[in-house]
């Protein structure tokens, strides 16, 4: 039996947002370090926390903050993302991931797809030029596997409830 500790991160959502407004001002080392002060208090930063996350990368830009910002925790040592998967069925949003993660050198980070029609449809604006701008090894869904498959294997090499679910989007994948 996998256990897996659940966490529908509404406050990694928004410090996500704040990250985006921060980006292009003087203020995002200040942010990064008080984020990264917010986790030690949290008793974080004697071991990473281990993450998964679960993003709809596709319509809204604040899942590109979310996932930075999870790479930049894991930069300083206190998060560890073992898997990042989508929760839509748009092809090129596994390839956007694959971009955010070959930026910051972690290719090797396992990466999954819903595969069904839910969202396939959906505008993935930034998505496109993403994999077009910054393209990584992946670039649509057809070569990664099932999210779902992605979840059971990372999950049960794990400690049980050793992870936070990250999950930013909807809950198809966390459904099946």
């Amino acid at each position: 039996q996998i256990k897996a500790q659940i966490a529908f991160s509404h406050s990694f959502h928004l410090a996500a947002c704040c990250l985006l407004s921060a980006l292009h001002s003087a203020m995002a080392p200040q942010l990064l370090k008080a984020l990264a002060w917010a986790a030690a208090l949290q008793g974080v930063a004697a071991e990473p926390r281990r993450i998964i996350i679960d993003t709809d990368m596709s319509t809204d830009c604040d899942d590109v903050g979310a996932l930075c910002l999870a790479h930049a925790l894991a930069d300083r040592g206190l998060a560890r993302i073992l898997a990042v998967v989508h929760n839509t069925g748009l092809p090129s949003g596994v390839g956007a991931v694959s971009s955010i993660n070959h930026w910051y050198a972690r290719d090797d980070i396992p990466i999954g797809a819903f595969k069904g029609a839910f969202g396939r449809d959906l505008p993935g604006t930034y998505v496109a030029d993403l994999v077009a701008t910054l393209p990584g090894p992946v670039r649509n869904f057809d070569q990664v596997p099932e999210a779902v498959e992605v979840y059971r294997r990372v999950l049960s090499e794990q400690p049980d409830r050793s992870v936070t679910i990250v999950s930013i989007g909807f809950s198809t994948n966390l459904a099946n």
